[in-house]
């Protein structure tokens, strides 16, 4: 089952690699593993959910930098099929709304 905390309740986290304070659930992938977004870094890593504990830990080497000009949702758009997500958080869900109504006002 892929974590989600809205399912589960929210679970403790405990990052080597990045600050907790400064991360957000970005959703779950097919593979259960949860998904978050360092703002700092501006960079998206997968997560390892302890059943156990009830916490979740980085998982090294899964980071992936938006490029300077990115924006969260560009790349939650073509990060999405290849990632394979289960589902989105809330987040998740305004980033990628956000950058479709710029789009349309673009388009306008």
């Amino acid at each position: 089952m892929p974590y989600d905390p809205t399912d589960r309740g929210e679970a403790s986290k405990s990052f080597d690699h990045h600050d907790e304070r400064h991360t957000r659930f970005v959703g779950s992938m097919q593979s259960g593993k949860p998904l978050y977004f360092d703002e700092d870094t501006r960079s998206f890593f997968e997560g390892e959910y302890d059943d156990e504990t009830n916490t979740v830990f980085d998982t090294a080497e899964t980071e992936r930098e938006l490029s300077p000009r990115e924006s969260v949702g560009d790349a939650l758009e073509s990060l999405g099929d290849s990632l394979e997500m289960e589902s989105l958080s809330e987040f998740a869900r305004e980033h990628v709304k956000d950058e479709a109504s710029e789009e349309s006002d673009v388009q306008d």
